[in-house]
């Protein structure tokens, strides 16, 4: 994510999210996506804490959560698997630039 293109094509994402119709879209959407994006890897591939997502996106963890749960729905954002065990599991997410088919 360190070329400039991919940099331009993720914050096009943001923007395209920000003036979307859906009205659950919010300045914590947007947040939670930036973050999600700043944790991904070259395959935007990532799997922050919720605890250390919801800091970066300076929103409760709660928020965190259901903001995910809503990029999830909106083809944002996929759940791809999960990684560790027990309390230290993390969720592994993959980033979509564009919304994919749900």
């Amino acid at each position: 994510m360190t070329d400039g293109g991919g940099r331009r094509r993720w914050i096009q994402a943001s923007y395209d999210l920000l003036n979307c119709d859906d009205r659950n879209v919010t300045a914590a959407t947007i947040a939670v996506y930036v973050a999600l994006r700043s944790f991904a890897d070259s395959s935007d591939e990532c799997y922050p804490s919720i605890p250390a997502l919801a800091q970066r996106a300076h929103v409760s963890i709660r928020t965190a959560r259901s903001h995910i749960r809503l990029l999830e729905t909106m083809g944002y954002v996929e759940l791809v698997g999960y990684g560790g065990r027990g309390r230290r599991s993390t969720h592994r997410y993959k980033v979509y630039l564009e919304p994919r088919d749900v």
